[in-house]
């Protein structure tokens, strides 16, 4: 053989093991990646059965429950349905506003009053109790025989008060209505002396 063709054996010889070299490598690659997939997510190579326990171990971490007496999982939080007036009694039960407080899992008020429903007659609610911000509110606010209007002023017919009547006069209730009369100390006969002057002759009815 000459040396010319023994060189060239040489070379093709070369040229095949550098080949099989370089297909080991990309196997040993393919293989590499393979097992790196397989580690979780879905894609080549990766094993269902790895892929399906972490998902499970998340769904389970996820359901937790909530340690404590009486606490619910409410939209991702754990809520106290026994007092919490956003989850009271159970999950999404918001108390309302004439009984925004949970007690023991149900919703009540715990003032004197937490709307002016809660109140009587035109009194309103504020700061948990009633207030009475006219003349009257309800009748028991107004003299006996009067009684209190829409508008919050005592109706009692023709006077209320003294103040209602002449500064000679006083506020009498008659049967079931009130009317102004006389004061006893100013009766003069037959008329009532004005505020200031003085009965001198019942008689004659004069005053002075």
């Amino acid at each position: 053989m000459d040396a010319d063709r023994f060189d060239r054996l040489t070379l093709s010889f070369a040229e095949i093991r550098a080949r099989r070299g370089l297909l080991r490598s990309a196997a040993a690659a393919v293989v590499g990646l393979a097992g790196l997939t397989g580690l979780g997510g879905p894609g080549f190579g990766s094993d269902p059965e790895v892929a399906a326990n972490r998902k499970k171990k998340g769904k389970s971490k996820n359901k937790k429950k909530c340690k404590g007496k009486n606490k619910k999982k409410c939209n991702g939080i754990c809520a106290k349905i026994k007092k919490d007036p956003e989850n009271c009694g159970d999950c999404g039960i918001v108390c309302p506003d004439d009984a925004p407080s949970c007690q023991k899992g149900s919703c009540t008020c715990l003032d004197e009053c937490c709307v002016d429903e809660d109140c009587e007659g035109t009194e309103v609610c504020q700061s948990g109790s009633c207030v009475c911000l006219d003349e009257c509110c309800v009748d028991e606010d107004c003299p006996t025989g009067g009684v209190c209007d829409p508008n919050g002023t005592c109706d009692c017919g023709q006077c209320c008060f003294n103040d209602d009547c002449a500064p000679n006069e006083n506020c009498v209730l008659v049967g079931d209505s009130r009317f102004c009369f006389c004061k006893p100390e100013q009766v003069c006969g037959q008329v009532c002396c004005p505020a200031g002057l003085d009965c001198v002759n019942p008689q004659t009815s004069s005053c002075t």
